[in-house]
């Protein structure tokens, strides 16, 4: 009988040196026709939220609504901060009193104001254990992508999860970050340039049927070899035992699963060199950057464009990219400047409803660190607007975007949110909309129009949870709740999205 060692069965099952390091999850391969275009989407993490007073759109009318109402696209526009994405004004819908409400109900303290927004920015559920800094999950983000895969394999990965971030290289590959396969089940975050593109294009791009029906008979042929040796040991074990190989074999199963459907739109991936060269310019390595050594700047977009490149070639429908924060060269700040020790504390200390410093050109300077993370927004949607599909319209058509942050503006604040959703979900949603929701007085739990002095202190605007619920919807997860319930903030799906 001819044996098997582990490196070989990694080699001929087509695992890469990335996917052989981390869990063995679930995943899928493509399957739609050429005209049939699937809808995927992207979540876009924006960290540090943005600066009170210079993203929420002038607008006509009273303070606050008595109910959820939708303004037309002609009714409003996006301010200075967030101008580069004035091309796709259309495409978006933009909200005003979007709350983190579950964080202000949930039992467990977080361990500290950032962990309050990082925990329930995504799962908008109960903190998970006793330390308050794990999401009650599953997030959701991952919730989609289990949905989408709940009945075998559609896509090479269930899903991608990524991280742009000045910092990232040999050394700092990966890291866990707030997406929740599970309650308190973080999903890894890949930030290293070779690796992501080793887990989304593991083969080198391989047109020849036949040679690709040998290597399927090969994989087959070795799955098929470790599934008896599994079956084997199993009928030998009982309890906990059985249960833990039962689920290991399942996991070999859902590999073997996804590299056994061909993706017929494989081809779309881009050139290697095209990525790989940019990356390898660059001089890696902890406080390397500066102006002629742009580490954030290029790691972002070049990690946008593999985030476009695993949606344009199916690898994955569901994508999830964090962008942290810009360092100073970027935004043209300097450690010292406006009496700060660091942008983390100017940040601090130019936003909430009283700022310590009032200095105009220190809020300049933290308006300039949003305007160029907004900018990287507009590059990524730029690449999916750029990258064709087969029914001649393009990536973006078929891609619903989600921008989030995990907190509302630099105070710490989880009201206000600046979010938005970008796209139709293949006409599920209208676009060009800003949805202004109710404030709610949290005694009663009714909607008011009077915040009493103090928005963020004494009211609460609509539950974010609703937000999921209508993103679930239209990507065909139907739900009526999602995360923490009961909360009279909490309305359901937000009808007015609807088309």
């Amino acid at each position: 009988m001819n044996r098997f060692d582990r490196r070989t069965i990694l080699k001929l099952l087509g695992a890469s040196s990335v996917g052989a390091a981390l869990p063995w999850l679930s995943s899928n391969s493509a399957k739609a026709a050429p005209g049939d275009v699937p809808l995927r989407m992207l979540f876009l993490e924006v960290s540090p939220g943005c600066r009170r007073t210079t993203f929420e759109p002038a607008i006509q009318g009273p303070k606050y609504v008595a109910q959820t109402t939708a303004l037309p696209n002609s009714a409003w526009d996006f301010r200075p901060v967030m101008s580069s994405l004035s091309p796709y004004r259309s495409r978006v819908t933009m909200f005003e009193n979007l709350d983190m409400v579950s964080n202000e109900v949930d039992p467990t303290a977080p361990g500290n104001a950032h962990f309050a927004g990082l925990t329930h920015m995504l799962t908008a559920a109960d903190r998970y254990g006793s330390t308050g800094d794990l999401g009650g999950g599953p997030s959701i983000d991952q919730a989609i992508a289990q949905f989408l895969s709940k009945d075998g394999p559609v896509t090479k990965l269930p899903s991608l999860e990524v991280m742009a971030d000045e910092s990232a290289g040999q050394y700092s590959r990966s890291t866990n970050h707030h997406s929740y396969s599970a309650p308190g089940q973080q999903v890894p975050y890949l930030m290293y340039i070779p690796d992501i593109w080793d887990r989304l294009f593991p083969d080198p791009l391989n047109t020849d049927a036949a040679a690709q029906a040998a290597l399927q008979a090969r994989r087959t042929s070795v799955y098929n070899h470790v599934k008896g040796d599994y079956d084997s040991l199993i009928s030998k074990l009982g309890g906990k035992d059985k249960d833990k190989v039962s689920a290991m074999l399942q996991y070999r199963k859902d590999l073997f699963d996804s590299l056994a459907v061909v993706n017929n739109r494989e081809a779309n991936r881009p050139d290697k060199a095209s990525i790989m060269d940019p990356w390898a310019a660059l001089d890696e390595g902890y406080q390397r950057g500066n102006v002629n050594n742009r580490l954030w700047h290029v790691h972002t977009e070049l990690i946008g464009r593999l985030a476009a490149a695993a949606l344009h070639t199916d690898t994955t429908r569901v994508v999830t990219m964090s962008i942290q924060e810009p360092p100073n060269y970027e935004f043209g700040y300097t450690d010292g400047d406006y009496g700060s020790s660091d942008w983390h504390d100017l940040i601090h200390k130019v936003s909430g409803d009283q700022p310590e410093i009032t200095d105009s050109t220190a809020a300049a300077t933290i308006d300039e660190l949003h305007r160029v993370m907004y900018a990287k927004v507009a590059f990524i949607l730029d690449q999916l607007a750029a990258l064709p599909e087969t029914d001649g319209q393009s990536l973006l058509d078929h891609t619903l975007v989600f921008v989030y942050s995990h907190i509302g503006e630099g105070s710490h604040d989880l009201s206000r949110l600046p979010w938005m959703v970008i796209g139709d979900a293949h006409g599920y949603l209208k676009t060009g909309q800003y949805i202004r929701c109710p404030i709610f007085d949290p005694g009663s739990g009714q909607i008011t129009t009077d915040d009493k002095g103090s928005r963020k202190w004494n009211v609460r605007g609509r539950a974010h949870n609703d937000l999921f619920i209508t993103l679930a919807n239209a990507m065909g997860l139907q739900i009526n709740t999602f995360g923490r319930q009961g909360m009279p903030e909490s309305l359901g799906i937000i009808q007015e999205m609807i088309a």
